[in-house]
């Protein structure tokens, strides 16, 4: 999930190549999936597996949070998505926008 940042340029948060990226720009980015959501476990073998379980502030069928604006003051466990924490997040789908985004930027 990401902050409620104003449409500015985030701090810090830059494209291959020095360009920074704007909030609005990396919002624009997810599908709106919910599938960073979802509580994460392992298996026997160390793989992460999306559970059925989702965070109480996540409306299923929009796939959308409720409390978006003030997430991080309700959500307990609610990470702020940056392109840095998606790069080292290893619980986050391999289809997911931001995975996408980041795994395509790290090539170039």
């Amino acid at each position: 999930m990401l902050s409620a940042l104003s449409p500015e340029k985030m701090s810090g948060q830059r494209r291959a190549g020095g360009e920074v990226v704007t909030t609005a720009e990396w919002e624009a980015l997810c599908r709106r999936c919910g599938q960073c959501c979802f509580e994460k476990d392992l298996d026997r073998r160390g793989r992460v597996v999306t559970t059925r379980v989702s965070c109480r502030h996540l409306d299923i069928v929009s796939r959308t949070c409720r409390v978006y604006r003030k997430r991080f003051e309700v959500g307990e466990d609610c990470v702020k998505l940056t392109p840095t924490v998606v790069r080292d997040a290893l619980w986050l789908p391999e289809d997911c926008a931001y995975v996408e985004y980041v795994v395509n930027r790290r090539d170039r």
